[in-house]
């Protein structure tokens, strides 16, 4: 597993994100804005990019194009988006990236489980041809209220190129569901995410522990709930609770 952060939540500056990377002692960044508020990846100055990324020796976990969040009752819009699919593959290839996170399709409830369906497995035919995964988050502005109905979707669609982002939160729910939902689904598991209020948690470190020695050997990228005021200590802690469960998956290997 390697250790990640989402940059915009701080700041959508690309130096000061590459500066605070370092401050931090991070070697991956997941991408989604950068540049002004609006220059969503992949329509950013890519030029400066991949020179900055190149010079600053850092590397791109993900990324988090505006991709199929149109509503999913509008088949000329999402179809519209997947028709450019090439220039996230381009953008992707550009800065060393296979792995794209997508929040699917706002005003979802009204839409037919088949059109949502026939979305999914146009966006898996994009990324079979780019050699690209797509991690589906799920929240409630989308089409999946929670982690069991992206897993059941894709289960049920038999995608070979998606995944689900899960995100961590402790205690009855941990990653948005009974944390042994994700354990016994680890195969679906294709990124992770812990905010930095949850990162501290040994639970957190628990959960890290079990995964990996299912076989999640991904990102795990940390939301800065916090803004820069706590990010040191959040690294940190993410940094110790990766070391801790690779130890873990270690030992248990052995």
């Amino acid at each position: 597993m390697v250790a990640s952060w989402l940059t915009d939540v701080v700041t959508t500056d690309l130096d000061r994100a590459l500066h605070y990377t370092h401050l931090w002692g991070f070697e991956w960044i997941e991408l989604r804005t950068v540049g002004g508020k609006s220059e969503r990846v992949p329509d950013v100055n890519i030029k400066k990019l991949v020179r900055r990324l190149s010079e600053q020796d850092i590397r791109v976990s993900a990324i988090r194009p505006s991709l199929l969040e149109s509503p999913i009752a509008d088949p000329l819009a999402w179809r519209n988006e997947l028709s450019d699919f090439g220039e996230i593959t381009r953008f992707c290839e550009k800065v060393r990236c296979d792995r794209i996170i997508l929040a699917p399709f706002t005003a979802a409830c009204s839409a037919s489980p088949d059109r949502i369906s026939e979305a999914l497995h146009a966006l898996d035919r994009k990324c079979a041809s780019a050699g690209i995964t797509a991690t589906i988050q799920y929240g409630p502005d989308t089409a999946f209220s929670t982690l069991r109905d992206v897993i059941a979707q894709l289960e049920k669609g038999g995608h070979q190129h998606l995944r689900v982002a899960a995100t961590f939160v402790p205690g009855e729910h941990s990653a948005g569901e009974d944390p042994d939902l994700v354990r016994q689904h680890v195969h679906q598991l294709g990124h992770l995410y812990v905010t930095s209020t949850s990162v501290h948690t040994p639970a957190f470190t628990e959960f890290l522990g079990a995964v990996s020695a299912e076989g999640y050997a991904g990102a795990v990228s940390l939301l800065m709930e916090d803004g820069v005021s706590q990010a040191l200590k959040a690294s940190t802690a993410l940094h110790l609770a990766l070391r801790a469960a690779a130890k873990h998956a270690a030992t248990r290997a052995a």
